[in-house]
């Protein structure tokens, strides 16, 4: 296995940066078997920590990022090196697999990104009905800093992750020849 100073390293980090700030998606660096946060970029704010107040404010048991973007690593994986995915809320991730010495050791994930309404994510069934009005007020205003993006957008999202995380690969050119033949074979 790699060194962890090749994903936690220079390139990495401007990749998530660049990423992050070019697109105003918060990006995070997770290592694939412990999903471990290396490194993160949140512009303004758009980040889940909205969820773990309300979370606990509610006493959920349904909202652990943690183990939805594990996941989400290992679907991208399967599915030729990228996927996007949902939260209990709805929000939307993606993810996109670094593959280091032919295996992946790490993975970038964007998100969150609203796809709906907030008035959706509000009578999510994740959520209890009715909410309270103070943490309704708090929630709306959490959803408003995360950014709104139609399908097709976080579409080309996904596409850009996945460029990223070839960047930070040491085997860029094999994912994507992966990528390319998945690709021709979903057309198919």
């Amino acid at each position: 296995m790699p060194s962890r100073s090749t994903i936690e390293g220079r390139l990495a980090r401007a990749a998530v940066d660049s990423f992050a700030l070019a697109l105003g998606v918060r990006c995070l660096l997770l290592t694939r078997d412990d999903g471990k946060a290396l490194y993160a970029q949140s512009p303004q704010g758009a980040d889940c920590t909205f969820c773990e107040r309300l979370r606990d404010s509610l006493q959920l048991t349904g909202l652990h990022c943690r183990a939805l973007h594990a996941e989400g690593v290992l679907a991208s994986e399967r599915f030729g090196g990228r996927y996007t995915y949902f939260c209990p809320l709805g929000l939307a991730f993606c993810a996109a697999p670094v593959i280091e010495g032919g295996r992946t050791t790490a993975a970038l994930i964007a998100g969150p990104v609203r796809s709906t309404e907030t008035d959706d994510v509000l009578e999510s069934d994740a959520l209890p009905s009715p909410l309270p009005a103070a943490i309704e007020v708090r929630l709306r205003n959490g959803l408003e800093r995360i950014p709104a993006m139609t399908p097709q957008r976080l579409h080309y999202l996904s596409g850009q992750l996945f460029a990223s995380a070839v960047v930070v690969s040491d085997s860029s050119h094999e994912v994507f020849l992966s990528q390319s033949e998945n690709d021709q074979q979903n057309y198919i």
